[in-house]
């Protein structure tokens, strides 16, 4: 059965693209077949997939274009008008990254008019009762992608933003990660961040009683991951150190006990037995 793990932090320049990039080659390489799905408008990890293919205007044109490959171009086009899921996830193949199991689902510039469609779904959908049919086809669509093409592991990358479309696909993942640098903005982001799951995760539950969509909810958190400073003596300096242990700390006084009541935080002895496993 496939599993998704999504990365966020509404914090930006985490490298939350360059995580999902390097988790995805390691379990292609371990033999897990692994797609990218590029969520962000932003299209970085679809940038950093095609690397310097993305600076050519021509090949960048003819990659859309040609629909040899699936990309969330036409994806958000079908989703919004209704189409059959069918149209969605047999048009074209999924693109093959320098590695047998990798591939990407390429983003799109207007992942965000799909952003303000999947926003709107999630405040009136009572009302229109066809825009709970976006939110169903965006995860049906992908769902069907991921069976098409016998995916062990979805990794979303997600904007740095507090989203409607951010909250549909990290509550409706498996599993999340939180990518830090540390400074004191993702300090204030942690915090952040334990409310504002709390309030999703309220919001998708009442959404789910009004429309009777299955969305799973209860992303189960299996940690951060600090990066983006500097060493010395193969260890933080000082001034990133500090930063380091507050970020730790905040994430497990204040994230995890929020997480906690939600059942959205894997078990600190299962984190324990796989983190310390040799």
């Amino acid at each position: 059965m496939t599993k998704s793990i999504c990365f966020f932090n509404h914090k930006g320049g985490v490298s939350k693209t360059t995580t999902t990039y390097n988790l995805g080659w390691t379990l292609s390489k371990l033999g897990k077949r692994t797609l990218l799905v590029d969520l962000d408008p932003q299209c970085n990890l679809t940038g950093l997939v095609l690397s310097n293919q993305a600076l050519d205007d021509e090949f960048m044109k003819n990659f859309y274009q040609n629909r040899q490959y699936i990309t969330f171009e036409p994806i958000v086009e079908k989703i919004i008008s209704g189409k059959i899921i069918s149209e969605m996830a047999n048009d074209g193949s999924i693109y093959p990254v320098d590695n047998q199991n990798l591939f990407l689902l390429a983003g799109s510039l207007n992942i965000s008019e799909l952003d303000s469609q999947i926003t709107t779904a999630l405040k009136i959908t009572t009302g229109l009762p066809i825009l709970g049919r976006i939110i169903a086809n965006f995860f049906e669509t992908l769902e069907k992608i991921a069976e098409n093409n016998d995916i062990d592991y979805l990794l979303f990358d997600l904007s740095p933003s507090i989203s409607g479309l951010n909250e549909l696909a990290l509550m409706g993942s498996d599993y999340f990660i939180v990518p830090t640098s540390p400074d004191y903005f993702c300090l204030q982001a942690i915090h952040s961040l334990s409310k504002k799951i709390n309030q999703w995760h309220k919001e998708i539950e009442e959404f789910k009683k009004d429309t009777k969509i299955k969305i799973k909810n209860n992303p189960l958190f299996l940690g951060a991951i600090q990066q983006r400073y500097r060493l010395r003596n193969e260890a933080p300096t000082k001034s990133f150190e500090k930063w380091i242990n507050e970020i730790r700390n905040a994430i497990n006084s204040v994230l995890v006990n929020k997480l906690k009541p939600i059942n959205c935080v894997i078990t600190k002895e299962l984190f324990s037995s796989v983190v310390n496993k040799k």
